[in-house]
């Protein structure tokens, strides 16, 4: 199958608009800190790519003078923001069918973000990830999502809900005092992956704005929406699922890959240089993730994690990991459990 020339996109209009209206800012500014000529119309920031929607969300926070711009902009997020697929998403009956729907059409609010939804007995953990590797700071998009989430929850359950535990991929900032308010007292950082974990008796919670009829109305259209949508959406999570699970074999490489996604070597590079990256900058990624997760969550030792995650010598795993994170495995571990 033939992939056509793709970047990614992120739905930024209602962040445009917003910056616009509310933040004394004007367009000029906006469009130049994204790199976009000053002169371009206003419905040039309407669909930005990953790293400009980033730069414009860190930007802003600097510009505003808001170190928590992320955590305030998810109580002034409009309905409509993110199209007809975020209509049937925050229509759906219950709060399960919400989260379920976050991780069937979360790829659709932006081809390089992916929810993870996993249901236990007890408690159930929604999992957000940035699935292309990027060196801007992703601090207030990962604040941002969780909160959005946190409030949307608040509103069919009730103001006080807080999640069982909140964790954050970013680094911790200096006041974390607005983060317990909203999210409770359970916040970490610097863990392998952003995510909450929520009880999962509250997942049967109606949600009181659900509209059957609308429904059932958008079902085609968002399903339309879903067969439309390019192979190449996905081929970034197809590599990661790929990747986490040959790291400690040989055939974890571009090579193998390719046939992987039934592409050719060549083509599958040359769609990830479109998207910005590289096999090796996502395998990179999932190493980061994984070592970091098995580091806080088990009790392997060091050459364990380096063995499993592909490395023939603790050393290289050491080096490698200290130069992904700043931190050498045992010196992760310690910081990270001594909170």
């Amino acid at each position: 199958m033939r992939l056509k020339a793709h970047t990614t996109s992120v739905l930024t209009r209602w962040l445009a608009e917003y910056l616009l209206a509310n933040g004394g800012i004007s367009l000029a500014e906006v469009l130049e800190s994204v790199s976009l000529p000053t002169d371009s119309r206003i419905s040039a920031l309407y669909n930005l790519n990953l790293p400009q929607y980033l730069t414009l969300l860190n930007w802003a926070a600097l510009r505003l003078g808001d170190p928590d711009f992320g955590l305030n902009l998810a109580k002034q997020t409009p309905n409509d923001a993110f199209g007809t697929v975020g209509v049937f998403i925050r229509h759906s009956e219950t709060l399960r069918e919400h989260f379920q729907s976050l991780q069937q059409f979360g790829l659709l609010f932006c081809n390089c973000m992916g929810f993870k939804f996993i249901e236990g007995p007890v408690t159930s953990q929604l999992e957000y990830r940035i699935l292309l590797p990027t060196v801007a700071d992703s601090r207030h998009d990962n604040e941002y999502t969780l909160a959005l989430l946190t409030h949307f929850i608040r509103m069919h359950t009730g103001r006080q809900w807080c999640p069982r535990k909140v964790s954050f991929s970013h680094l911790e900032p200096a006041n974390t005092d607005i983060h317990k308010e909203l999210f409770g007292d359970h916040v970490s950082f610097e863990q392998a992956v952003t995510s909450f974990t929520i009880e999962t008796k509250i997942l049967d919670t109606p949600i009181s704005e659900s509209n059957p009829l609308l429904l059932s109305s958008l079902r085609e259209q968002v399903q339309s929406i879903i067969d439309n949508a390019q192979r190449h959406h996905y081929l970034v999570s197809q590599l990661r699922s790929f990747i986490a699970t040959t790291l400690s074999t040989v055939n974890c490489n571009a090579e193998y890959a390719a046939r992987h996604v039934l592409l050719s070597k060549r083509s599958m590079t040359r769609h990830l240089t479109e998207l910005g990256t590289s096999f090796r900058q996502i395998k990179q990624n999932v190493i980061q993730e994984m070592a970091k997760s098995a580091l806080i969550e088990s009790d392997s030792s060091i050459i364990e994690i380096a063995l499993h995650l592909g490395f023939s010598e603790t050393s290289a795993f050491d080096r490698s990991f200290k130069r992904m994170t700043g931190y050498a495995p045992q010196e992760y571990r310690q910081k990270v459990s001594s909170r």
